[in-house]
């Protein structure tokens, strides 16, 4: 799922130069909605591309298995989240710095990501980057009818 989205946002023109790695270790796989979760981290590996801007580096993705289930954050070495909306960043129509930002893509990605139990944060950020965290179960509670996918 995340590599088809790291293609998908490599498709655009703008950010077909990008750099974005991708790290995974342990056994990647668990009870998802595979599209559903493409659209989570297409749009928090979007966020991570328009926040660097002109800034060299890269994108930063690690995908991991634990006791819980999973963990994927999302690292950029942009310029930070404003103070003023850190709180209510994952809240419709929330916006900052994008002239044609609609404030939804972070909400989409809470709601997708509390359907599957799960949990989004703003793990760090500062001027120097932000670190965004998605833990996941390895199965949703109460879910028999998704296919078996990974998440890598």
């Amino acid at each position: 799922m995340i590599r088809r989205a790291i293609e998908a946002i490599h498709s655009k023109p703008e950010f077909r130069e990008t750099r974005i790695v991708l790290s995974s270790s342990g056994d990647l796989e668990g009870m998802f909605d595979a599209r559903k979760l493409e659209r989570v981290f297409f749009n928090l590996i979007l966020n991570a591309c328009e926040a660097m801007g002109e800034t060299e580096g890269s994108i930063v993705v690690d995908a991991k298995n634990t006791s819980k289930g999973f963990e994927v954050r999302v690292h950029d070495s942009g310029q930070g989240i404003p103070n003023g909306i850190r709180d209510s960043l994952f809240d419709p129509f929330v916006s900052s710095g994008k002239p044609n930002g609609t404030g939804l893509g972070l909400a989409i990605v809470s709601k997708i990501v509390q359907d599957h139990s799960g949990s989004v944060s703003i793990e760090q950020t500062s001027e120097s980057g932000t670190t965004v965290l998605v833990r996941l179960p390895a199965v949703e509670q109460g879910v028999t009818d998704r296919a078996i996918s990974p998440i890598r």
